[in-house]
């Protein structure tokens, strides 16, 4: 099947934003390195490049702010497509085809619920790869800030610019590895619901308990808003279809409940 996710392209539009941010870190990174070896008795140019810095600075700030903003619209547009997806609905305009890999089961609250599970399942494994990375890279800026603001004269201005830069990484570091909790929590609370309907074989009076594990995730998603690595999907996506389809067959998930 041809696969069709029209929010991808929200997404891509927002995953931009955070592609400059981290570029601009990168700069920004490079130019407090300069920053030590420079001669003090050098001040113009010292001047210069604290000047530059701040302003690429004031950049990352500035694109992370609009990457929030296009991912929490991208957000309402996936849910609207997750929401037509699992009910048969036309609240998105245009629906995904390929995306949920459930197509067999009707439409209904059990699709929902098998829906949440596989991109819980995803979320929780591709967000656990993501978090040593966002530690390292924050560490490391921390490390480089630390030294630039030790060994050289700063004003206070440009201190505070400087300093945003770490704890704007470590915040995002944290956020991650606070998602991956949150979502392996919802993705327990999967596991323990499709066990149930295993064994019950039915999901008779279970409407409540998937509603309140969808709006968990969904809510997490929203508190989260972080963008999940491509390079991370597109390295582990076969080991993970293959692991969901191992998990579908074993709780049963291939036609109705």
């Amino acid at each position: 099947m041809t696969r069709i996710v029209p929010h991808q392209q929200m997404f891509n539009r927002a995953k931009m934003f955070d592609k400059w941010a981290n570029i601009f870190i990168y700069i920004s990174s490079a130019i407090s390195i300069a920053l030590m070896f420079i001669n003090p008795t050098n001040e113009r140019f010292v001047i210069v490049l604290n000047a530059l810095n701040c302003v690429i600075i004031a950049l990352v700030v500035l694109f992370d702010q609009l990457f929030n903003y296009l991912f929490f619209e991208a957000g309402k547009a996936k849910r609207l497509d997750f929401i037509d997806n699992s009910f048969g609905t036309d609240f998105s305009g245009a629906k995904s085809q390929g995306y949920f890999t459930n197509e067999n089961l009707s439409a209904g609250i059990y699709k929902m619920a098998v829906n949440c599970f596989e991109n819980s399942f995803f979320s929780k494994n591709i967000s656990s790869k993501m978090i040593s990375g966002a530690w390292i890279k924050a560490v490391i800026i921390l490390v480089i800030f630390v030294f630039n603001a030790a060994l050289g004269a700063k004003g206070l201005v440009n201190l505070l610019f400087q300093l945003s830069l770490p704890v704007l990484l470590i915040t995002q570091a944290v956020k991650v590895t606070f998602f991956y909790a949150r979502i392996n929590t919802t993705y327990e609370a999967f596991l323990s619901l499709f066990s149930d309907f295993k064994q019950a074989g039915n999901i008779l009076g279970k409407d409540p308990e998937i509603l309140k594990i969808v709006l968990e995730y969904q809510t997490t998603l929203t508190w989260g808003a972080i963008p999940l690595s491509d390079r991370v999907f597109n390295k582990f996506n076969p080991t993970l279809s293959r692991k969901w389809n191992e998990l579908k067959a074993n709780y049963n998930i291939a036609g109705e409940a």
